[in-house]
């Protein structure tokens, strides 16, 4: 029942709707014109939303769909690397948020393990093992891709929460539409270096970063860099990467053939690094703490912490190593996935719950 959904679907129709709002104005207006009724509720027609308005909707949405698809891809590839048996149960009792976030951080620190990614994305440890019709430099890529696009998908999960939860919860992070905005830092020299020019999300939180502590007293503004070009990107890449999580996991669960992503990282490299390339923005965020007023009526001062985009240097979407590249590859039934269902009425459910597996007779 679990895989006769499709998860990335939904994320493939928010992407798809999101992306409409960058239509002219003149391919809009009839659909916006149209009076539209779901069941008893009848909405009217009406003109097309000024141009400001979708791009500042694109731009907060877009934070919103790239960071749960992240989740999304972490969830179904935690839940079926350690529940085996069944990963809709491990999907459905991951409800300790804490608990997850701490394990989603170990990960990220320690390394996510590659033969796990290449048996749950291409079906097995090799080319052989797996069946699949790739040589073993493209297998190795791919797994560098998956590699990759796990380690930002945590990146975002665990750095991007604040800006996240202020998109979800309530709307309180504010898109300042401005595109003649900008900031420039200024040495002691003199020097400036230009770090920020157009739109930004900006938005409070009491702790500097989400891992630090909590203060009495203390709060901080932040400001940080929209780049929906990115997100949208991010977020496709993702779907694919579910997708052959899917089809690898309806091969081995339900015995149906599919296909998977081969992907080379430069695609994951240019969805992340080209993006930030072309807004030449080298912001990413700044937190100040803001001032408070000591007992004796004076101010204290307040710190910038600054984060700016990392671009390596020796990204070259031109050189061989990072161009970017994807292709659909079979993925056929194996003599391992052919299951025979059992017409018995004593037959069971084909999964023992973790937990399960031992006690008295009767929990058995």
């Amino acid at each position: 029942m679990f895989y006769n959904a499709d998860p990335s679907e939904f994320i493939k129709m928010r992407f798809r709707v999101l992306s409409l709002m960058a239509v002219p104005d003149p391919f809009l207006a009839p659909a916006f014109a149209i009076d539209r009724q779901i069941a008893s509720i009848r909405f009217s027609g009406g003109e097309v939303p000024p141009p400001d308005v979708r791009m500042r909707y694109l731009r907060t949405e877009t934070v919103a769909i790239v960071h749960h698809a992240s989740e999304a891809l972490l969830r179904l590839y935690f839940a079926h690397l350690d529940h085996p048996e069944c990963p809709w149960l491990g999907m459905s009792t991951s409800t300790d948020f804490a608990k997850f976030k701490e394990r989603v951080g170990n990960t990220l620190e320690a390394g996510f393990n590659r033969e796990d990614i290449a048996v749950l994305f291409l079906g097995g440890s090799e080319p052989a093992e797996a069946a699949i019709n790739v040589s073993q430099e493209e297998f190795d890529g791919t797994v560098d891709a998956m590699e990759f696009l796990l380690e930002d998908a945590a990146a975002r999960f665990l750095g991007d929460s604040f800006l996240y939860n202020a998109v979800k919860h309530g709307l309180t992070a504010i898109d300042l539409d401005d595109q003649s905005a900008q900031m420039v830092w200024t040495g002691h020299d003199g020097t400036s270096v230009p770090m920020h020019k157009g739109p930004a999300h900006v938005y409070l939180h009491q702790k500097l970063h989400p891992t630090a502590k909590i203060s009495e007293g203390q709060w901080f503004v932040t400001i940080d860099n929209p780049n929906p070009e990115r997100d949208l990107t991010v977020t496709y890449l993702i779907t694919q990467a579910i997708d052959s999580l899917w089809a690898v996991a309806r091969r081995r669960y339900l015995g149906q053939p599919g296909a998977i992503w081969c992907i080379k990282i430069g695609s994951v490299e240019m969805a992340i690094y080209g993006p930030v390339e072309r807004a030449g923005n080298l912001l990413r965020r700044m937190s100040s703490e803001l001032i408070k007023t000591k007992p004796d009526g004076d101010v204290d001062g307040t710190n910038h912490h600054i984060a700016l985009h990392n671009i390596p240097e020796e990204w070259n979407p031109e050189d061989e190593d990072h161009r970017p590249g994807m292709r659909e590859v079979e993925l056929p039934l194996r003599p391992q996935d052919v299951h025979t269902p059992s017409s018995s009425p004593l037959a069971y459910l084909p999964f023992v719950p973790k937990g399960f597996q031992q006690g008295n007779s009767e929990s058995t």
